[in-house]
């Protein structure tokens, strides 16, 4: 408890009693004495006494209330009707008691206003808690209100790095072809007051496409929906790894499918057209060519060829020696046994 009076036999008087009742008492008689008890303790009552009340008596109420906002004031006064005493009222204390102090009354006050320090301390750590929490979530949660823009954000994530987030919409940073999407989710979230998912693909600053996950749930204020949580996770990754093992399957399918019309034909022929069949499908062909290649005369031959889905009549191609170091497309292939994936065909012939 620290005590606050410019009387300081009243004061010390006063701490005496409430020493023997078990409480810690610090005295103060100026401001200076207060600002520097406020520096080494942070008292849970402050014991205020407005009579003779120095003209600095409000000024102090104010930064007690800003510098411990969870220590309780108590009004310590002679006459409820001084001004003064209605000016601390309307700054906000936790109760006023007159002079002569009586002891059991004050205790109970106090008691009362320590309960009330404890449950305002408890909610202010828990309120640092969660804040922590969220500051230091992996993912990125948005305030969203009635308006639809943006009011706060945990963190900016890397692909929202330098642009402008709070009292935008998220539309601006989503991609226009998930909006309705992402709409529906909201309205449906807001009507149902139930959370949802959804997914959408947004444009980073420099280019990249980012998948995200969004659960949006309504926030209630009164009973009443006054705007919704909207909590972003990149999954990108993830997507990523989904359309490879898609591709896969299909590859695998056109591959079964490839080996079904094979084994159907003896024709060699019919054989190169079902595989330019299942690799059209696979990826836009506009060239494609078959060509063997004999040990014994070490010539390479064009076998089948086609060329804008027109095949070509390879007769008048001439062989084409094999280069032992393996310098040119074919003859690469052909010395290191190794396929070849070419991003620009032109500069390798």
């Amino acid at each position: 408890i620290l005590i606050v009076s410019p009387n300081e036999i009243d004061a010390n008087a006063t701490a005496i009693v409430l020493d023997n009742k078990g409480y810690q008492v610090l005295v103060a008689s100026s401001w200076r004495e207060v600002r520097s008890k406020m520096t080494t303790s942070e008292p849970q009552v402050v014991l205020l006494s407005l009579d003779e009340a120095p003209l600095w008596a409000l000024d102090l109420l104010w930064e007690l209330k800003e510098n411990l906002p969870d220590s309780q004031v108590i009004i310590l006064t002679d006459d409820m009707n001084k001004p003064v005493v209605v000016d601390a009222l309307n700054v906000g204390v936790r109760g006023v008691i007159t002079k002569p102090l009586d002891i059991y009354k004050l205790n109970q006050l106090i008691q009362s206003a320590i309960a009330e320090n404890r449950k305002a301390e408890n909610l202010r750590k828990s309120e640092e808690y969660f804040k922590t929490v969220v500051n230091t979530a992996p993912d990125v949660i948005l305030h969203i209100g009635q308006d639809g823009k943006i009011r706060d954000i945990n963190r900016i994530p890397w692909y929202l790095t330098g642009r402008k987030i709070v009292g935008e919409s998220p539309l601006e940073f989503i991609e226009g072809k998930y909006h309705q999407s992402y709409l529906d989710t909201v309205n449906q979230v807001i009507q149902k007051e139930m959370i949802l998912s959804c997914e959408y693909e947004l444009i980073s600053a420099d280019g990249q496409r980012v998948w995200c996950e969004a659960n949006i749930g309504p926030i209630k204020r009164n009973g009443i929906v006054d705007g919704i949580s909207l909590v972003s996770r990149d999954i990108t990754k993830r997507m990523a790894y989904i359309n490879e093992i898609e591709s896969k399957r299909n590859e695998l399918d056109l591959l079964f499918e490839l080996g079904k019309k094979i084994n159907a034909t003896l024709n060699v022929h019919e054989v190169y057209d079902h595989l330019l069949d299942q690799v059209s499908k696979m990826m836009d062909c506009v060239q494609f060519s078959v060509s063997s290649f004999s040990p014994e005369t070490q010539l390479i031959r064009c076998e089948y060829f086609v060329y804008n889905q027109q095949q070509i009549d390879v007769k008048p191609f001439p062989p084409i020696p094999l280069n032992p170091e393996g310098k040119g497309t074919q003859s690469r292939v052909i010395v290191s046994g190794q396929a070849m994936l070419l991003n620009d065909y032109q500069a390798y012939m």
